[in-house]
Order: structure tokens, then C-alpha cells, then sequence
């Protein structure tokens, strides 16, 4: 039997358009559109987003890629490096909707806790009254619109008004246009309307006393409620003076006649102050990470993907079961001169390990070495050890962590 040996050589990127084998063109499962040299990294994401009707192999099939794609840093050829950071950034949302409920509290009457069956109190019902919709289309801001709904049935009208809207954003993207993301509108979105005037007075954060409306007549009041009655029972606290009189200087300008508009107003700028902050945060992150963070259902997801795009790191996942059950194990703890420094055990009543303060004797305790280091320097006694598990390790965040830092002191507001 002979065998032949020959080393895999791939398609450099860039060659021009490349014919495929004909037992693959056969099978009408891959798309070859017939582009300049250059551009085919280009037409490939664009015929994936934007499928042609008819003709998929010409280049006058797609719209164009500067009208649909962000190619801003990519080379000519685009390299490999490339292809792996735009795997990572994102395209700004379209639409979102920012949404806000103003309540008040209902105090509601309860019996005493019981510990054995349960440590709950229940002191206040909320009292839904009035709530809003903002709608911002990133890439076009005369199709964004604010909508509020007061009522006993403001709820009902606030959650039809998400299908409707959800229905109308479908309609709109089911029209293959360019969208160009514009600049947030930012305090745009609260001059536009009838207050620009007071827009000062306007765009500040105001105070509601959500503990003083006990039910929707508490709105008809027809004056601003004492500053007293801005006391939050839940938070324990009151408001500034300063903050109340900026309170009375928007009832006064406004010339609100019952609480209700003052509500509708307060409402109204929480919400645009909320679009206003999310919309300027996320166009920087897409200007420094690539990614949207209306993306993301929390802060620490987003976060870690941020710093892997910043750091292009590969990180290595556990295959192994033994290594992976050997470091799941692990602890770290502040190390304290005047306290136990291993701390693990199982406490009375329990049936799995917590972090005591013992001196009891540690077997097969999982530790770092270098914090191993610090225990012994500290007087520990090391009588055996069982495994060791060698693994690679560099300071592959500091570019991310020092480049957050150095923006965070930039920021003016």
C-alpha cells in the first residue's frame, strides 16, 4: 500500500471569483456571486442578510455594501483578523422601546409573619396610573413617536400598544431599505415637544410621591402635595429641599391644574431622559466594542463581550471531566493576619460545604499557587500534595480594564 503525504494549501482571500467545483454548483446549496476582487467577504455576509429572488449569482442582485454594511477598518482584501472582529461587532438596533409606569402605593393590611411558614410582609399594593411608550428608530427619527396612556385600563392600553407597534416595526422590516443609523437624538427628543420653552426646567429628573397616591383619585389633587408627603415609606427617606422646589417651580411654569398632569409630565421626562442616557451609551459602545447593549439582558454579559472583542482571546473550555470537576472545586478567600486563612467546611444542619472560619485539619483543599504561597508565608503547614494542574496564564485583561478606566475618567456626565 502507498501513501502520499501533501501539505493543505487553501484558497488565499482575495484571489478575484473563484468558479466552484462543479459537484458543488450541482447540489444549488451555496450562493457564488460574481463580484470584484475585494468585495467578496462583502457579498457573502449580503446575500446571507438579504437574499436575492432570482439571478443569486449576480452582483446586481444585492444592494450595495456601503448602503447596508459598516465596512469602516476592514482591509482591502479583508484578512482573516477581520473576518473574526466583525464576527463580533453589531449592527445598532433598529427600533426599541423605552417604557416607564408611574404608581402609587396602597397601603394594604396584613397579619403578622409567620417564621415557620414564612418571612414575608406585604405592605403596599402599587397603583398603576399613568404609564408611556417611547419608540426610537435608530436610522430614521421621524418614524420615533411617545405614547401615554392614563386610566383604570392604562395597563391594557400600554400592553396593546406593544403588539400594535411590534406589528408595525414587523411591516417596516419586511421592506428591504438602507438604513444608516443618525446621531441619538438625544435632548432633540424633549425640545421637540411643546415644552421647549422650559426645556432647562423640563429635562431635569423630578420627584413623585408615590406613598401620598393611595388611589387614582389621590391624582385629582389639585395643588403639589406637601414635601413631607414625598416621604418613601419603602426607602426610608424623604426628598431635598432643593429637590422639592424644583418640584413647585415645574407646577408653577407648567400651571398644572391636578396632579394627574403633573404625573403625565414627570412620566414623560423619565422616559425621554432614559432614552436619551441608554441611546448616547449605546452609540459608545458601538464606536468602541462594536456592540449594541439593547443586545444584551444584563450589564456582565455584555461586558464579557466587550473585553473577548477588544482582546481577540481564545479561550480554552474545559473537555476534560476530572479537570473541570478539580477546578470547580477551587476557593479563593481574603487573606486576614488576625483570622483562619482556609476557610471551607460543612456547618450543623447543612448539607453542603460553606466559608468557616476553622481550624480544622484540610484535606485535598484546592487551592491557587500563589495563594498557597501567601497561606504558608502566613505560618501554614503543607504536609502532601496530591495533584497538580499546569495551565497557561497572562494578563490578557489589562488592555480591556485600562482603556474602560481611561474612558470612565473622560466622561463629562
Amino acid at each position: 500500500m502507498n501513501v502520499h503525504i501533501s501539505q493543505f494549501r487553501p484558497f488565499t482571500i482575495g484571489a478575484g471569483h473563484t468558479v466552484l467545483y462543479k459537484f458543488i454548483a450541482n447540489k444549488r446549496a451555496c450562493i457564488d456571486v460574481h463580484c470584484p476582487e475585494g468585495m467578496c467577504f462583502h457579498y457573502t455576509i449580503i446575500s446571507a442578510l438579504f437574499p436575492a429572488e432570482q439571478n443569486g449569482h449576480r452582483m446586481i442582485s444585492y444592494l450595495k455594501p456601503h448602503e447596508v454594511l459598516n465596512t469602516e477598518g476592514l482591509s482591502d482584501p479583508v484578512v482573516k483578523h477581520d473576518i473574526v472582529r466583525e464576527e463580533h461587532k453589531q449592527q445598532r438596533m433598529c427600533f426599541v422601546d423605552y417604557c416607564d409606569i408611574e404608581s402609587g402605593l396602597k397601603p394594604l393590611s396584613t397579619c403578622l409573619p409567620d417564621n415557620e411558614l414564612s418571612n414575608t410582609t406585604t405592605f403596599n399594593q402599587h397603583v398603576l396610573n399613568p404609564c408611556s411608550i417611547l419608540l426610537v428608530c435608530s436610522y430614521n427619527h421621524s418614524l420615533s413617536n411617545y405614547f401615554k396612556f392614563v386610566g383604570d385600563d392604562c395597563m391594557y392600553q400600554f400592553v396593546d400598544k406593544l403588539v400594535e407597534s411590534t406589528k408595525w416595526v414587523a411591516e417596516i422590516y419586511s421592506v428591504t431599505v438602507a438604513m444608516k443609523p443618525e446621531p441619538p437624538a438625544g435632548e432633540a427628543m424633549l425640545a421637540a415637544q411643546k415644552y421647549n420653552t422650559q426645556f432647562e426646567l423640563a429635562k431635569k429628573k423630578g420627584v413623585f410621591p408615590c406613598d401620598f397616591v393611595k388611589s387614582p383619585d389621590g391624582l385629582m389633587y389639585t395643588s403639589l402635595p406637601p414635601e413631607d408627603t414625598f416621604y418613601n415609606v419603602m426607602e426610608g427617606e424623604g426628598i431635598s429641599d432643593e429637590d422639592y422646589a424644583h418640584a413647585q417651580a415645574a407646577w408653577d411654569t407648567f400651571n398644572y391644574m391636578n396632579l394627574l398632569q403633573y404625573a403625565i409630565q414627570h412620566l414623560y421626562v423619565d422616559t425621554c431622559l432614559l432614552a436619551d442616557v441608554s441611546e448616547n451609551f449605546g452609540t459608545a459602545c458601538l464606536a468602541h466594542y462594536g456592540l449594541d447593549p439593547i443586545m444584551y439582558v444584563t450589564a456582565p454579559s455584555f461586558s464579557w463581550d466587550a473585553l473577548l472583542s477588544m482582546t481577540y482571546a481564545r479561550l480554552e473550555l474545559f473537555t476534560d471531566p476530572d479537570i473541570y470537576i478539580f477546578v470547580a472545586c477551587e476557593e479563593y478567600h481574603d487573606a486576614l493576619s488576625d483570622l483562619p486563612l482556609p476557610v471551607t467546611g460543612i456547618p450543623p444542619n447543612v448539607s453542603h460545604e460553606k466559608c468557616l472560619l476553622t481550624l480544622v485539619l484540610k484535606k485535598k483543599y484546592v487551592i491557587h499557587r500563589e495563594t498557597l504561597k501567601h497561606y504558608l508565608m502566613y505560618g501554614a503547614n503543607l504536609d502532601s500534595v496530591h495533584r497538580v494542574l499546569h495551565f497557561e496564564q497572562y494578563a490578557w485583561l489589562v488592555h480591556y480594564i485600562e482603556f474602560d478606566i481611561d474612558k470612565h475618567a473622560q466622561a463629562a456626565n
